[in-house]
């Protein structure tokens, strides 16, 4: 994108995967513009980290991991396109804060289909969370602009879930 003249930022939470705590010269504010690099600017915000595997903690990590991506268009000045790669239901959902703020398209990209994963792993079994997730997760197919599929079963599964084919 940057190549093609798009001027892009890039919002992530910190690095912290194997170790589970940011690597060495990160810190850990709400948000800041810590690395310039190709044409870019990236913006690393505020999550929670644990060193539990647990999908409790796991979903509390992407939902913290979501929250400060959602707090993160307040460090962007501008946006045209809100582009989206989870994590699963939160990011998606709270992608919409980035959209509304700036008048932006949002583009959500689905590497897998959630909360379907979780709930056929055995992982989530509660029936009032499975309803609430996804209430969430057709929120998400709702605001997006578009949602781009890696296969043709996901593209199935959606148009299933009531999602137009011209917005996949």
């Amino acid at each position: 994108l940057c190549e093609a003249g798009w001027e892009v930022d890039v919002v992530a939470g910190y690095p912290h995967h194997g170790q589970r705590k940011p690597y060495e010269g990160y810190t850990r504010r709400p948000w800041e513009v810590v690395e310039q690099r190709d044409g870019y600017r990236l913006i690393r915000t505020w999550h929670v980290i644990s060193e539990s595997t647990s999908i409790a903690m796991r979903a509390l990590v992407f939902a913290t991991q979501s929250l400060g991506g959602a707090l993160a268009p307040a460090a962007v000045a501008s946006a045209d396109v809100v582009l989206v790669f989870g994590p699963p239901l939160f990011g998606p959902a709270l992608a919409c804060l980035g959209k509304l703020r700036h008048g932006a398209r949002l583009v959500n990209v689905i590497h897998d289909i959630h909360p379907d994963i979780a709930i056929e792993l055995g992982y989530v079994s509660n029936r009032g969370l499975i309803l609430a997730a996804r209430g969430v997760e057709q929120f998400q197919y709702r605001i997006a602009d578009v949602s781009v599929v890696l296969t043709e079963g996901f593209r199935d599964r959606l148009v299933e879930r009531g999602v137009s084919p011209d917005r996949i």
